[in-house]
């Protein structure tokens, strides 16, 4: 609970050399007294590795820091219903249920806001009559079951100075140009571009420009151009679209392409070792939003360096998911699984 920094139903104790009485007896004791047993089968004293509701947690004192991931035995327990449900095209609504449940608290232990994108089709199916996959759940359960795959670490160093970094990122439905500029040790850079024709035709119809895919798309353009620079950074975020930032905030949206790549970001930050936090800025104080307009004079008075645009291959083709059968024989052959799922 204290390295999570999260709120569970069970308590852990953390102990240091030494000490007798422990939290994990304490408050064995105190609920006791209050007539509310403890289990002490679920007891943690004396550990320096736990396992808090399939998130496995683990102190390394040699490197001074803690990391987080899925546990082993869970990632493979869940990977078989995972697959499971992919291989019958049917998922009810009580596995639907427990799956967001453990998903939703062992996934974001591990990293902030990873996989709250693909939570929500577990909830909504929890409340569906129709125990077949819909074409986004069935694109959710993809998705988890490639990070259940790959199980990425977090690693967490108490007391550690990160270098800082200001990312500001802007986007115009009306020239369907996206910039950003990024402020980073003393240097100020930018970049820009016009929305590659590819990109928009497979997004769905909207009547606004599609300004709210194209804000997510220049948060994109800033990480991918800016990546050497934000890798292992604490960076700040600043959207003048508040309906954009607190969906990243959050960690999902109902536009399926902002949903895309909202996990996409958060993903991003855990191999990287990233820490983002983002911000409202008004547009006229959004220093990206002249180059989205063709104006350079601040941004060139203020010497900043122009960059050339990156932006993620990914994102020219959004909907594209691995194939169930290279994940499903990836799995299933370590684990030597039912062959039925696979059939």
């Amino acid at each position: 609970w204290i390295a999570l920094g999260r709120y569970v139903d069970d308590f852990y104790g953390a102990d240091v050399e030494g000490v007798t009485l422990t939290g994990g007896l304490c408050m064995d004791f105190l609920c006791s007294v209050l007539g509310l047993p403890l289990d002490g089968d679920k007891a943690e004293d004396n550990r320096v590795r736990m396992l808090l509701l399939g998130a496995r947690v683990q102190v390394d004192f040699e490197l001074w820091a803690v990391f987080t991931h899925v546990s082993e035995e869970k990632e493979a327990l869940w990977s078989e219903d995972v697959l499971e449900a992919l291989a019958t095209d049917s998922l009810p609504s009580g596995p639907a249920s427990e799956m967001a449940g453990r998903f939703s608290f062992a996934v974001t232990a591990a990293y902030d806001r990873v996989g709250r994108a693909y939570i929500r089709p577990l909830h909504r199916q929890s409340h569906s009559p129709r125990p077949r996959l819909s074409p986004d759940l069935r694109q959710a359960l993809l998705w988890w079951l490639s990070y259940l795959t790959a199980r990425p670490t977090r690693w967490f160093y108490p007391g550690r100075q990160r270098d800082h970094a200001v990312l500001w990122t802007d986007a115009s439905g009306e020239d369907c140009t996206v910039a950003a500029v990024l402020a980073a040790d003393g240097g100020l850079w930018y970049t820009h571009v016009v929305v590659p024709p590819e990109f928009m035709p497979q997004l769905y119809e909207r009547g606004d420009e599609q300004i709210c895919v194209l804000e997510a798309l220049a948060i994109w353009l800033g990480i991918s151009t800016f990546e050497n620079i934000l890798r292992g950074r604490a960076w700040s975020l600043f959207e003048c679209n508040q309906g954009v930032m607190r969906s990243l905030i959050r960690g999902s949206s109902r536009s399926l392409e902002c949903n895309i790549m909202f996990a996409q970001v958060w993903l991003w930050n855990v191999p990287t070792e990233s820490h983002m936090t983002a911000y409202y800025v008004e547009t006229h104080a959004n220093i990206a939003d002249g180059p989205t307009r063709g104006r350079f004079g601040p941004l060139r008075r203020a010497r900043a360096e122009e960059v050339p645009p990156r932006l993620p291959a990914w994102a020219f083709d959004l909907w594209s998911q691995p194939s169930l059968d290279d994940f499903a024989q990836e799995v299933l052959a370590s684990r030597e699984c039912s062959r039925r799922l696979v059939k």
